[in-house]
This record gives structure tokens, C-alpha cells and sequence, in this order.
């Protein structure tokens, strides 16, 4: 149908990857989430909360309307402020005790650790999205390798 589409975002668990479907092919199942496309061709929506494991973690619910970016060529994630910082915090939180901070530069968050070996039993990561969607991410989409003993974070702070 004119006008209608539909995002799908499938984790594939046995090679560790997501895949985003737009378009009509996009099988949808469960909760779907309004979004709106820009005259430049990107997909945006609202995030309503984040929460890492069972912990709900404190944004500015504004600052997420119609701001999310789906960019399905990037292994980075760009959050606003108070997302990031509080992904952070709890991040740091849950680390604290457990790997020692790596510091390499550029703002990015590393850590000190084999991150499979390191990492094993983190908990997920999930963006809920308006009307009930949720998206869950996992070590390997909340953090990269940097090299054999460091990992960082994979989301940044988005300057706009």
C-alpha cells in the first residue's frame, strides 16, 4: 500500500548480528512503534525509556521524541545526553569492582578485559519504544573490541 511501511529488526543469535527490514517486505510481529520518515530518506522514533536488565534508567523522555535515528550501516550507537549519560553510569556502576576502566582517548567508555570472556551474563539492554516496542541489544551491540584487552562501549553521545 502507498504510504505504508513497516520496520522489522531481527537479532540473529548464532552469528551475533541485527538485521532492519523496511519496506513491505518487513515481517512484523508484536508491538510495532510509530515512525516517521524525513525527506532525507531516515526512519525516525520515539524512545520512551531504557532500561539495563531490570533497571529502568532515568532520560528526558522530550529529548527522545521522534529523535532516534535508525542508521543499520553503523556499529555505533549516537544517544542524547541523558541517555547516554545515565547507560553510562549504570555501565560504570555494574563494572565498578569488576574491570578497571581503560582510557584511550577521544571520550570513548573502555574498559580493561577480554570481552566475551569478561562479559559473559551482562545483562540486555533495552530501548522502549512508543506504544509497547521494545528493541533488546546485547554485549556484542553494546560494546566492540578494541583490541584483545580492552572493549568500549558502542554508543556515543550524539552531539545533535
Amino acid at each position: 500500500m502507498a504510504g505504508i511501511h513497516g520496520i522489522a529488526i531481527l537479532e540473529t543469535l548464532s552469528i551475533g548480528t541485527n538485521q532492519l527490514s523496511l519496506g513491505s517486505g518487513a515481517i512484523l510481529q508484536g508491538h510495532s512503534t510509530p515512525t516517521r520518515l524525513q525527506d532525507d530518506g531516515f526512519h525516525f522514533a520515539t524512545i520512551e525509556g531504557i532500561s539495563l536488565g531490570q533497571k529502568k534508567l532515568e532520560i528526558d523522555e522530550d529529548e527522545f521524541e521522534f529523535s532516534v535515528l535508525f542508521d543499520s550501516g553503523s556499529s555505533i550507537s549516537h544517544l542524547k545526553e541523558s541517555g547516554y549519560e545515565s547507560i553510562v553510569e549504570e555501565v560504570d556502576n555494574l563494572m565498578a569492582g569488576f574491570l578497571d576502566p581503560a582510557y584511550i582517548g577521544d571520550g570513548e567508555q573502555c574498559y580493561k578485559g577480554n570481552m566475551d570472556r569478561e562479559l559473559d551474563g551482562f545483562p540486555l539492554l533495552t530501548f522502549h519504544f512508543s506504544e509497547g516496542a521494545d528493541f533488546e541489544v546485547g554485549v556484542e551491540g553494546m560494546f566492540l573490541p578494541f583490541n584483545k584487552s580492552i572493549f568500549c562501549l558502542a554508543i556515543h553521545r550524539s552531539e545533535s
